[in-house]
């Protein structure tokens, strides 16, 4: 019987058994005694069977740290605040408010004002869709085409 160090135990050998496990083939030894640093702890007739471990250490240091610019989103004018054109009321991804009367929309889904007045906020109670408006300074303009009125007694509407 020999002894052989294997990391930090003792191993005693008494029979060497090759396994083979498809195409591979490994090594596995019976050992008889395990002794763990001078300790009596031992058990009897354990197999023990050499396999690879990991050997690279995670890099966890040099990989943290990053972190991605912040995109300011969420609203900007909240209701009742004034506006003039071009003041954006909402930054945000996709349509969680949707455009209202006097309010653009740009290709990122920035909701800005197209006129200037106070924002007003609505919310649709069948849908539950939450709608931007601008209430203009002026007022409403009626247009010449859902009125009676001549264009002369066209007037703005409060």
């Amino acid at each position: 019987m020999m002894m052989k160090p294997f990391n930090s135990f003792k191993v005693c050998v008494s029979q060497v058994v090759p396994i083979s496990r498809g195409k591979h083939e490994f090594c596995g030894i019976i050992v008889q005694k395990i002794e763990y640093q001078g300790t009596h702890v031992s058990g009897e007739g354990l197999s023990l069977v050499f396999r690879r471990w990991a050997t690279k250490k995670t890099a966890g240091s040099t990989k943290n740290g990053r972190d991605s610019k912040p995109k300011n989103l969420g609203v900007k004018k909240f209701g009742g605040e004034r506006v003039i054109p071009g003041n954006i009321i909402v930054r945000q991804r996709g349509t969680r408010f949707h455009p209202g009367n006097y309010v653009g929309i740009g290709k990122d889904h920035t909701l800005f004002a197209m006129k200037e007045g106070c924002v007003k906020f609505e919310r649709n109670k069948l849908t539950g869709r939450k709608w931007v408006h601008i209430e203009p300074k002026e007022g409403h303009v009626l247009h010449p085409m859902y009125t009676d009125a001549s264009a002369s007694e066209l007037k703005v509407a409060v």
